[in-house]
């Protein structure tokens, strides 16, 4: 059952590869923007998590069960894609042409994989950057407060938690991961 849940994941967001800075600080959550978006979200998602960052915003959000009405989970995905993005520009006043050609959509397993690959470090400006596992588990602990996960959503992170902390053990991903300042004080030096 928590298998068939990974079909209605869906990550919407920027980043620091798609958006430029100013956009992504229009379209950040903090305090309580975050919390009053989290409490929006979950009157039209089967749970959500807002993981804004300096280098990323990011709606991970389970779609509401297809219903007959709804048709084909196709139909309905594309229809709660594009409701969450109807909603992020309306809650930060910004047209759909203003963030549209910036923002980026994964579904499904391509959802599931972008998760893992951000949690473990794998799609930071500084591969194997620590900090965005803590900045998720936060993100996790605000959505379980303001009670917009479910149950599979929690499901789907606990997998997203033990396999980058698989990743972390078993590979040398973050062996030598420095923040962007160190990275950038390195660099001049040599």
């Amino acid at each position: 059952i928590y298998g068939l849940s990974i079909m209605r994941l869906v990550v919407i967001g920027v980043n620091h590869k798609t958006a430029p800075v100013a956009l992504r600080e229009r379209l950040a959550f903090v305090g309580d923007d975050l919390n009053s978006a989290l409490n929006q979200l979950k009157t039209f998602t089967d749970g959500s998590v807002i993981v804004s960052t300096c280098n990323r915003t990011e709606i991970y959000a389970l779609m509401p069960q297809p219903t007959s009405e709804t048709g084909s989970i196709t139909v309905a995905m594309d229809q709660h894609i594009a409701d969450i993005k109807s909603w992020l520009g309306a809650f930060k006043n910004l047209s759909a042409a203003q963030i549209e050609p910036f923002l980026y959509v994964h579904r499904d397993t391509h959802a599931l994989t972008h998760w893992l690959r951000v949690a473990a470090g794998l799609d930071s400006m500084i591969l194997g950057e620590p900090q965005i596992l803590g900045q998720i588990k936060q993100a996790v602990q605000l959505a379980h407060i303001e009670q917009a996960l479910s149950s599979q959503l929690g499901w789907i992170i606990d997998q997203v938690f033990a396999a980058a902390k698989r990743v972390r053990n078993e590979t040398n991903v973050g062996a030598q991961a420095v923040s962007l300042g160190f990275a950038a004080a390195k660099l001049v030096t040599q």
